[in-house]
């Protein structure tokens, strides 16, 4: 039975290959039937993950439930908004906003998800750097992505200055050597 699909669906051939070894013979190409085009998604031009992701737990009544467990603790929905929104405000402040570059070098801590969220919150675009590159190797790309701000911690202080070093770009450098309070993790 044919059953109509909601997705455009076409006939693909795939082109012989030239090349064949003396004396074999050559296969005609394979026929590709019934191939779906994927879905197209539509994403607006100011779309704000943190609408979606963290704003509905408040507008829920759930800004007291658990939104991160770490090392050092808890964090609320209400706390995360709190820190998220800290972040936005400091890089709206910088001046950052939409077509700028912010890179962070950060261990994989609940300030590298607050950035995650803070950031693009100004329209600007986030550049995580992985905290095992060398200083040519982080130079590199804070000069191709046009970075205009380095949000790191202090325990990558000598491989930032390196990179520092290295690059032809002014940036604006933040970083912390401190955890921000949390309530202590229960073990749970």
């Amino acid at each position: 039975e044919n059953v109509a699909s909601p997705l455009p669906v076409s006939s693909v051939s795939v082109p012989a290959v030239a090349v064949t070894a003396p004396g074999a013979e050559m296969l005609p190409p394979p026929v590709v039937r019934n191939v779906r085009a994927p879905p197209v998604v539509t994403v607006p031009r100011d779309y704000n993950a943190t609408v979606d992701l963290i704003d509905v737990n408040l507008v829920g009544g759930r800004g007291d439930r658990v939104a991160v467990v770490d090392d050092a603790g808890t964090t609320t929905y209400a706390e995360l908004a709190r820190r998220i929104n800290r972040i936005a405000r400091w890089a709206r402040a910088q001046g950052i906003g939409r077509g700028d570059t912010v890179a962070v070098l950060l261990a994989n801590t609940p300030a590298m998800l607050e950035c995650h969220y803070g950031v693009p919150m100004t329209g600007a675009v986030l550049n995580t750097l992985n905290t095992r590159l060398d200083a040519a190797a982080i130079a590199f790309m804070l000069d191709h992505a046009e970075t205009s701000v380095l949000l790191t911690d202090r325990e990558f202080s000598p491989t930032i200055a390196k990179a520092l070093a290295l690059t032809a770009r002014k940036l604006l450098v933040s970083g912390s050597g401190s955890v921000s309070s949390r309530k202590p993790s229960t073990g749970a």
